[in-house]
C-alpha cells in the first residue's frame, strides 16, 4: 500500500506539469502565429506604401480607440478623409491607421495632410502613423 500511495505522489503532479506543458505550448504556438502573419501583413503594406503615390487629404473627424498590443505607444484610430481625386474633385474615405501618441496632435479635424494611395489603400504619409493589416 504505501508503494502505490508513493507512485501516486509522483505521477499525480507528474501529470499535472506535463498537461499544463501541453496546454501552454499550444497557447503560444497560436499566439506566435497569429504574429509571425501580423508581421507579414505589416511588411507587405510597407512594400505597397513604397509604390503609392501621394495625393492631398483633409481629415474630417478622428476618431480614437484602444491602444495597440503590438506597439504600446501606438493607438488605433479611425479616420475620415476628403480626398484629392483630381483639381477641384473630391472623395470621401474612412480608414484606420495606428497613430503614435506623441503625433495625435497632428491628426485633428479640418487639417490638411498628405497621404498615399495605391488602389484601395489608403497610406498616412508621416511616420507618425501607418495603415492596420
Amino acid at each position: 500500500m504505501d508503494s502505490s500511495i508513493q507512485y501516486l505522489a509522483v505521477l499525480v503532479p507528474l501529470a499535472v506539469i506535463i498537461l499544463l506543458a501541453i496546454f501552454f505550448y499550444r497557447l503560444f504556438s497560436k499566439s506566435a502565429a497569429k504574429d509571425k502573419k501580423y508581421l507579414e501583413d505589416v511588411k507587405n503594406l510597407d512594400e505597397l506604401k513604397k509604390r503609392a503615390e501621394f495625393r492631398a487629404a483633409k481629415i474630417i473627424s478622428v476618431q480614437p480607440f484602444q491602444a495597440s498590443m503590438y506597439a504600446p505607444g501606438m493607438r488605433t484610430v479611425s479616420v475620415r478623409l476628403e480626398i484629392e481625386d483630381s483639381p477641384g474633385k473630391f472623395s470621401m474615405h474612412s480608414v484606420q491607421w495606428m497613430v503614435d501618441d506623441y503625433f495625435s496632435s497632428s491628426f485633428q479635424p479640418g487639417d490638411n495632410i498628405q497621404v498615399k494611395i495605391y488602389e484601395e489603400y489608403i497610406f498616412p504619409s508621416g511616420d507618425g502613423a501607418k495603415l492596420l493589416p
